[in-house]
């Protein structure tokens, strides 16, 4: 699904332009380096699943564009319908990028109103609302209030989050060049629209990266509240679904700047985000270099046998944060795969 989502990207990036600019590299940079979270955790698919499907979103609005037919149009809000299955972030993504479709569907132009597709949006946006009222909260919406201070630190760490482990050894920069390529493209956006040039395509890549900050933003408030002070592995955790803010506006950028100065900054962001793709390959090979001895000897204690409790106490960290409640679940946890024979804990089928 990865690169799946890249090569779609990368086609957009071509439709849109026409042609392929060497900035286009940071597509499979930042969706296919070894620090992503779907490559670490098999919990990550409901991430890389919304990220898919909003890409699959503006894929086939853009095969719209080309061809004015509705069967796209309905690929688009399928697309989006699948998102809001994803989990709520997925909810958030097919919300978000909904109402911006019946924004512009509605938008008074000389052309008549596209009825089926003001529908078919309608639904979407319908059954999304309707997930998000019905949702029950987890207990982390009730922990107290936002700490503004926590919540601009998340917010500083998400945003470049889609370079990985670069985005945590660099913060500043990372945050900066990605603000920068945002703010240009809200500038280029606002400009199109006083001239009244805006199109579809230029439409559906600014959305989709407003519909990924929004998804941060989210992400901020609620684990900012929840669990208090910033941790890099959110960054890992998250970072994946914030790839529309960079890759989206540089889309956009790269397009209305002049030829000379498209190149630059491309050759300049193919370059940072190729150097994060290189750091985060020698991260992961030290993690799995470092963590093998220490692997082999929890699977011995395990099928040695050793006291489930012990072996909570003694690697929680290798199983989950370190609580109280948590080294009481993994040492049932442990006790329940004995009991059930599986030999990796130590039972015997």
């Amino acid at each position: 699904m990865g690169v799946a989502t890249s090569a779609m990207l990368l086609y957009v990036a071509k439709s849109y332009r026409g042609y392929l600019r060497v900035g286009d590299l940071i597509i499979p940079f930042a969706l296919l380096h070894y620090g992503v979270g779907y490559s670490l955790w098999g919990f990550q698919f409901q991430f890389l699943s919304s990220v898919f499907f909003m890409t699959l979103f503006i894929y086939f609005s853009f095969h719209y564009t080309q061809k004015a037919k509705n069967g796209f149009l309905s690929g688009a809000a399928l697309a989006l319908l699948a998102a809001s299955l994803c989990g709520m972030n997925g909810v958030l993504f097919a919300i978000t990028e909904s109402i911006g479709m019946l924004v512009w569907l509605f938008y008074p132009r000389t052309t008549p109103r596209n009825v089926p597709a003001i529908a078919m949006f309608a639904v979407v946006l319908a059954i999304g609302a309707l997930i998000w009222v019905k949702w029950v909260p987890s207990a982390a919406s009730s922990v107290g209030g936002i700490n503004s201070r926590v919540f601009i630190r998340y917010i500083y760490s998400l945003v470049p989050a889609s370079m990985g482990v670069l985005s945590f050894q660099n913060t500043f920069f990372a945050f900066l060049t990605v603000s920068l390529l945002l703010t240009g493209m809200l500038a280029f956006m606002a400009q199109k629209l006083k001239s009244r040039s805006l199109t579809l395509d230029d439409y559906v890549l600014a959305i989709a990266a407003l519909a990924s900050l929004m998804v941060m933003i989210s992400v901020a408030v609620g684990r900012s509240k929840a669990q208090g002070e910033w941790n890099n592995v959110l960054g890992m955790h998250y970072g994946l679904m914030s790839v529309f803010i960079p890759v989206c506006s540089w889309l956009i950028v790269s397009k209305w700047l002049p030829d000379r100065a498209s190149s630059l900054v491309g050759i300049a962001l193919a370059a940072m985000f190729y150097i994060a793709f290189i750091e985060n390959a020698q991260w992961r090979y030290s993690v799995v270099n470092s963590a093998g001895e220490h692997q082999t000897q929890i699977v011995q204690a395990l099928q040695a046998g050793t006291d489930a409790k012990v072996l909570a106490d003694t690697y929680v960290n290798d199983f989950t944060i370190d609580t109280p409640q948590n080294r009481s679940d993994v040492a049932n946890g442990i006790t329940a795969f004995r009991a059930d024979g599986a030999t990796l804990y130590g039972g015997s089928r």
